[in-house]
């Protein structure tokens, strides 16, 4: 492909380094994909989840449009599950019974509709966010933390608790 003489030329690296994502959120990832994959989802919701940490990175955030990408891709871990055209909330239900999830269905897919409402606003432009997205990533993990929670996160998290040394 021949260059465009009208494209100035980038000066130094423009390869920025890969996102960490914290531990709570890779946890969240890692029960993402596990839902997905059980009920016959290609997609791979912890990449999606990376790109939106990605997109919201300091160095990025001169481009106008990176909060509506950022949380694009956080909704579209949602959009199999709670879009008008996804799986229908019956379906929704059965898919988090058989992932393990140990908290009431109706509650969490209120939350996740909910969050998933105000990202689609703000990905399609219709909304300004009032919230920094550091706090809507909070909320994110939050959420998906509650709704995912299987008896053996709960048990671990005991586990934790009795390990820590008191003071």
């Amino acid at each position: 492909m021949a260059e465009d003489p009208e494209i100035p030329k980038s000066v130094g690296s423009t390869e920025l380094p890969p996102v960490a994502l914290g531990d709570k959120l890779k946890k969240i990832c890692d029960h993402l994909d596990i839902l997905h994959s059980q009920n016959g989802r290609t997609s791979v919701p912890s990449e999606m989840v990376e790109g939106a940490v990605y997109a919201a990175r300091s160095e990025l955030r001169k481009n106008p449009d990176w909060l509506a990408q950022a949380v694009h891709s956080l909704r579209d871990t949602l959009y199999p599950l709670l879009s008008p055209r996804g799986i229908g909330k019956d379906a929704t239900k059965a898919a988090l019974k058989k992932y393990g999830s140990t908290r009431d269905p109706e509650i969490t897919i209120k939350e996740m509709g909910r969050l998933f409402g105000e990202l689609s606003d703000i990905a399609h432009h219709g909304k300004i966010s009032t919230r920094p997205f550091e706090e809507i990533l909070q909320e994110f993990e939050k959420v998906l933390a509650d709704a995912l929670a299987r008896q053996s996160d709960i048990h671990g998290e005991i586990d934790e608790l009795l390990l820590q040394v008191p003071n």
